[in-house]
């Protein structure tokens, strides 16, 4: 409910919407529980694709030739610690 009350709130930058969902589940969230997750968002205007691997592995991708993990750093699982500012 909280990821689809937040979708409004998204535009161009996945992370700075990510921070901001998990301020909300830091807050919702009882002590010591969190959300694994990885988001990603397509842009196929700008060809761009953003990756959020929140408590997760990297995603792997298939090129044509063959399969491979996304480059993206490994992030806190959401609604475990606030974000930093």
């Amino acid at each position: 409910a909280d990821i689809k009350a937040h979708a409004t709130n998204l535009d161009q930058d996945l992370g700075a919407w990510v921070s901001e969902l998990n301020t909300t589940l830091c807050e919702e969230l009882h002590q010591g529980r969190f959300i694994g997750i990885t988001f990603l968002m397509a842009d196929p205007h700008r060809n761009k694709l953003q990756i959020c691997n929140a408590g997760q592995y990297a995603p792997l991708f298939s090129s044509g030739a063959g399969w491979s993990v996304a480059n993206c750093a490994p992030q806190l699982p959401v609604g475990d610690q606030p974000s930093e500012k």
